[in-house]
């Protein structure tokens, strides 16, 4: 009996400590860069973070046929859609890659606009440029019914009435920045609200349950039979195929934004292979047919890598920092709230105690409340949630310290094994840093 007892606690352990090496080995599993001198001699993977069919999709699959069909990789391009989140699923699951030159992010300003408005917590910063390839300009648009017949129509009446003027866009995304700019431009207030994508928020348009919108030119062309009317074009001049349609800045708002679509690398790809693939898209964008489909789509074509990239994305995010997101769209300072709970919890029990002490005749004859271990406990607690929200300490290595911490104080008095409570320990802090950013996909320290 004693052996078959000690075998199975031997598994256990075992058990547990595998467990334990997988969770710890996956987030780091990713790194690393191969240095092969047949670059490529597999499939490279883009990751578009949205569904199939939309905008950012087709124009992908139209690079990934020219570069093929013209055998100007030695590898093929392979199209892997991971949508969610505002697009910051596929952009974390790159930045998690490993940094082979085999993984490559198609995403448009919108990596920068997650970061500034707090969805996540990296930003190009976390990546390697490769190149910008396609400009999309970006529509004021309003239904044909509508009394606004300029951009000058709609701050007017966003003047007169604060607040009220209800603009639909995808938050986190350009169409939400280009209402922020407007704002802050022309010193109005809005109604900013989720209407989600193109289609979505036609529907919200057609339905009068928005006032205005924001499209692609592309967009507003095949939605325009169906009854809108643009105000303004965001770009920094006229749009080819809209010449009768003013800019926001002719328009009197100093408000200029257009949408450039990127390609990253996870961080630390080797520069060789970034070239590699930086020449390919060059020449991806001699090809006749692509060049056709970018022109019938509205968009145009603008290769820019190097400095001249690091210039454009430096110049973006200067913009957005000088905008607000709007506190109606904010999350909660959630490690504020709980600081703040504990507190009140906390002052509570210290009150209750001398009120207990104060108001008892013979303190000696009265059964005493032992505070301590919640009092402590809450302490850890409130020192976790602290060093939680400041974003300095790895998520990992807070929560082991916290839970060898807190099993210590609390099992101080009772016979436990010191191993297995570093076990328990390890197994939940990489155990739940696993869930919360592969699972559940929570953007943690």
């Amino acid at each position: 009996m004693i052996n078959k007892s000690r075998t199975k606690t031997s598994v256990i352990h075992t058990l547990v400590w595998l467990a334990i090496t997988v969770f710890a080995y996956l987030p780091f599993s990713k790194g690393g860069t191969s240095l092969q001198s047949d670059y490529p001699r597999k499939p490279i993977e883009i990751v578009v973070p949205f569904k199939a069919g939309g905008g950012s999709d087709v124009l992908v699959r139209m690079f990934q046929k020219t570069i093929n069909k013209n055998n100007l990789l030695p590898a093929p391009l392979v199209i892997v859609n991971r949508p969610g989140a505002s697009a910051t699923d596929g952009s974390r699951f790159v930045k998690d890659s490993k940094a082979d030159g085999y993984t490559i992010l198609n995403l448009h300003d919108a990596i920068i606009i997650s970061k500034h408005f707090g969805n996540v917590t990296y930003g190009p910063e976390s990546f390697d440029s490769v190149a910008g390839t396609v400009l999309t300009g970006l529509v004021v648009v309003v239904n044909d019914k509508s009394s606004y017949n300029s951009l000058s129509d709609l701050v007017a009446d966003a003047q007169k009435r604060p607040s009220q003027v209800i603009v639909g866009c995808a938050m986190g995304t350009p169409t939400h920045v280009v209402g922020l700019l407007i704002e802050k431009s022309a010193d109005v207030k809005f109604n900013l609200i989720q209407s989600g994508g193109g289609s979505a928020r036609l529907e919200s348009l057609m339905g009068d349950h928005v006032d205005v919108s924001v499209f692609s030119v592309s967009e507003f062309m095949n939605f325009k039979s169906q009854g809108l009317k643009a105000l303004a074009y965001m770009g920094a001049k006229r749009h080819p195929e809209l010449p009768e349609l003013p800019t926001a800045k002719e328009s009197g708002v100093d408000a200029e934004f257009d949408v450039m679509q990127y390609w990253w690398f996870p961080k630390g790809t080797d520069k060789g292979r970034t070239k590699i693939i930086i020449d390919a898209f060059r020449e991806a964008l001699k090809d006749e047919e692509l060049l056709a489909f970018i022109k019938k789509t509205k968009t145009t074509p603008d290769f820019i890598t190097g400095l001249e990239l690091q210039k454009r994305i430096q110049k973006i995010e200067s913009k957005i920092k000088n905008i607000e997101a709007g506190d109606s769209h904010e999350l909660p300072p959630f490690h504020l709230i709980v600081m703040v709970t504990l507190g009140l919890f906390f002052s509570y029990i210290l009150w209750d105690n001398y009120k207990k002490k104060k108001s008892s005749l013979d303190l000696k004859d009265k059964e005493s409340i032992n505070y301590t271990p919640a009092v402590v406990t809450i302490s850890i607690l409130a020192l976790y949630v602290f060093l939680m929200g400041t974003g300095f300490i790895d998520f990992r290595i807070l929560t082991f310290g916290f839970m060898l911490i807190l099993g210590l104080f609390l099992s101080s008095k009772k016979a436990i094994s010191k191993t297995v409570l570093v076990e328990c320990c390890l197994l939940i802090s990489l155990g739940t840093y696993f869930v919360f950013t592969n699972i559940v996909h929570v953007d943690l320290p």
